[in-house]
């Protein structure tokens, strides 16, 4: 096999799956954009059932907790129906008397050689008495829990799901070309991915923050999710048992975002290593599973687990074009650069509408698309420092 026939075979698969990457990121993307969200006045009223218990994993949560639980204290949820708990998980600060004063249950964990989330949550689980609960909702520490939050929970679970996502948003923190950016990739999320794959009815992915399962699923699938993105994980793990996670767009939650490029990078490099294990491990299982049970929407997931970040997108796309830039303008070259054109649009046209996210501040979108390259830059270096394997199992508390 000669250079020429090597470059055609690198340059054409780059090609070909940059362009099914693309068309399919595209068309949920459209199908989003064109979708209405729930009207929430159109929503029938319905008498709460539905005992909660909701656990808060929070690790050095001092100065922002308070916020979470004001938010959780001011919904209109009876409240012989719901109990927070939370997990003062390795702290070395005064969370638990933080969460004291607020009149809230805390739990103290104090395990230095078995950190992390996915085990915090174990340990809680392991703990409480399963007969005091119906359903476990799950928030992060640094979170605003919208009005109605519990309420369109509750409704879903009457509804028959047993398991549920709500839609996990960033706070605008202020109107620096990050924080625009970040907030809208947040909302692109929800808005042009979660809500087309929801209205397909595809099998859902956990979010790591404002999810609910039912008291059964968890005592039949008991957590044993403890990589970085141990939400993305365990997600899989229901899908391979046939639970289906339903996205639930009428119940909100508001993260607090980072401010700064330098404090998100180390996030964003965990949340990307973590991703990358994920896939290794569990892409095979899904696409064995799929062909022994004939089932299009775990292959789906398993396509969907791939392009949990867009931006390997980009990469295929670079590797097409150097692929085939050495190629004759004729033949098979002539096809892999259509294809490239092609998918190249299609990626444009789709951050396009990731961009219509912006919210309508003065000069916001033209100053967030003046500085989307060197995002764009950022982000494919954090995705190329995941590849390599830096933060691999970091664990720690990230800066806002």
């Amino acid at each position: 096999m000669n250079f020429h026939s090597v470059l055609l075979i690198f340059g054409g698969a780059a090609a070909a799956l940059a362009l099914a990457g693309t068309c399919y990121v595209l068309f949920l993307a459209l199908v989003g954009f064109f979708s209405s969200s729930p009207d929430p006045t159109a929503v029938e009223r319905l008498r709460p059932r539905t005992r909660f218990l909701v656990l808060i994993p929070a690790h050095n949560e001092e100065e922002g907790i308070r916020p979470t639980l004001e938010s959780l204290r001011a919904q209109d949820y009876p409240e012989d129906l719901r109990n927070v708990l939370v997990i003062a998980d390795n702290c070395q600060d005064r969370t638990m008397a933080v969460v004291r004063e607020e009149r809230f249950e805390c739990w103290e964990r104090t395990e230095p050689n078995a950190p992390g989330k996915g085990r915090g949550l174990r340990w809680a689980l392991d703990r409480v008495d399963a007969t005091t609960f119906d359903a476990a909702i799950f928030i992060d520490a640094d979170t605003q829990v919208c009005p109605g939050f519990l309420e369109a929970m509750d409704r879903g679970i009457q509804s028959g799901a047993t398991a549920l996502q709500a839609q996990n948003l960033f706070d605008l923190a202020d109107t620096s070309y990050f924080s625009l950016l970040t907030f809208a990739s947040k909302r692109a999320e929800n808005d042009l991915y979660w809500r087309a794959r929801e209205r397909f009815g595809w099998m859902g992915f956990l979010l790591g923050n404002g999810f609910c399962l039912k008291r059964e699923i968890i005592e039949a699938l008991p957590w044993a999710a403890y990589s970085i993105v141990e939400d993305v994980e365990y997600s899989v793990q229901l899908a391979l048992q046939n639970v289906r996670v339903k996205f639930l767009e009428s119940a909100t939650v508001v993260s607090r975002a980072t401010r700064r490029a330098s404090d998100a990078f180390p996030q964003r490099l965990r949340w990307a290593s973590g991703t990358i294990q994920v896939m290794t491990k569990y892409v095979p299982q899904l696409l064995r599973a799929s062909i022994a049970r004939r089932s299009l929407r775990l292959a789906e997931m398993a396509l969907a687990l791939v392009l949990t970040s867009r931006f390997l997108l980009l990469y295929l796309l670079l590797g097409a074009v150097a692929g085939t830039s050495v190629l004759g303008t004729g033949g098979a070259g002539s096809l892999l650069r259509y294809a490239v054109i092609t998918a190249s649009l299609s990626l444009c046209v789709y951050m396009g509408l990731v961009l219509s996210r912006i919210p309508h501040i003065q000069g916001g979108r033209l100053r967030a698309l003046a500085t989307l390259p060197f995002y764009v830059c950022w982000m494919l270096l954090v995705h190329a420092g995941a590849a390599l394997g830096l933060r691999r199992n970091a664990w720690g508390k990230t800066l806002r």
